[in-house]
């Protein structure tokens, strides 16, 4: 698979999270991603970074194993 398909792809987790959450992209953002980065990873323009994948996970409230692998995003912190 090709790197750039497996950027989209997880940028397609991130954002249907981020929606399922009914969070903005700039909810998501805040303070710690520009609005602008953070649309690049939802676009899947960018790399992610185990910082910013960690980051997200955490505002979300879902396992990055949720964003890597696209699993369920049952509650992670039962």
């Amino acid at each position: 698979m090709k790197k750039a398909n497996v950027q989209r792809q997880i940028g397609n987790r991130i954002k249907e999270l981020r929606i399922a959450a009914g969070l903005t992209q700039e909810d998501v953002a805040d303070t710690v991603l520009s609005v602008r980065g953070y649309q690049k990873i939802e676009a899947g323009e960018v790399d992610l970074r185990v910082s910013s994948l960690l980051y997200i996970a955490t505002v979300l409230k879902v396992k990055p194993e949720a964003i890597l692998k696209g699993i369920s995003p049952v509650d992670p912190y039962s």
